[in-house]
């Protein structure tokens, strides 16, 4: 999603708080991967990856259509975003892997009750080194 209209997130609402993160995480098996956000919703997580040069192309999946709808209403041809709708308790479609190649896979769901445990600077440090492990975890 491009724009900031209209967006939901939880605690996932200062892209700029985590781009330490992301950036050192996702650079680490390749540069410039492609992130798959599971659940993705209306976050500007994807677009704001892509637009910080965090990573290369972004596909987000989620099962409400209209949520779909509204993230891709505004993509511009070419754009490195996808989004699918899509209900997780089936197999991905193959043309999403096939079409690209997944270096990564984020759940911002999991990552914004991770991070909204931290109120204060210890408690937010603690919480973002959690975020990392999970990341790298998923990776695995």
């Amino acid at each position: 999603m491009t724009g900031t209209s209209n967006t939901y997130d939880w605690y996932f609402n200062s892209y700029n708080r985590l781009h330490p993160l992301f950036s050192s995480v996702f650079k680490t098996p390749s540069p410039n991967p492609t992130v798959l956000d599971v659940g993705c919703g209306n976050s500007t997580l994807l677009s704001s990856l892509v637009s910080n040069s965090v990573a290369e192309r972004g596909i987000g999946i989620d099962i409400s259509k209209s949520v779909i709808a509204q993230c891709s209403q505004n993509l511009e041809p070419n754009t490195p975003l996808k989004f699918v709708a899509h209900d997780l308790t089936s197999p991905v479609p193959d043309d999403v892997i096939k079409t690209s190649s997944l270096s990564f896979a984020v759940d911002k769901g999991t990552l914004d009750a991770i991070l909204s445990g931290g109120t204060d600077a210890d408690k937010s440090t603690a919480a973002i080194n959690d975020a990392a492990f999970v990341i790298l975890n998923v990776l695995r």
